[in-house]
């Protein structure tokens, strides 16, 4: 996505976020390996403003996340991750 990538917290749809999803809001500075490219990115939420345009970039990648916001009440998030100035 763009210069970094986006990162889903769906855990399937349960009604919980994963546990991962509290260690990326404590800790957003991270690096990710992508096709052998190794990139140092700080993630941020996305606003509810930006995920509208966001799920079908996410829908494309990886399908099963359109039934996965279906079974849940959960608002599903989505991290930007982009590089660190």
């Amino acid at each position: 996505y763009g210069e970094g990538v986006l990162l889903v917290a769906s855990q399937g749809g349960a009604a919980k976020n994963p546990v991962w999803y509290n260690n990326l809001v404590q800790n957003p500075d991270i690096e990710v390996s992508h096709r052998g490219r190794r990139m140092k990115l700080r993630a941020r939420l996305a606003t509810p403003e930006e995920k509208p345009a966001l799920w079908p970039i996410c829908d494309e990648h990886y399908a099963p996340y359109a039934t996965y916001r279906r079974r849940t009440t959960r608002d599903i998030p989505i991290f930007v991750c982009e590089p660190r100035a």
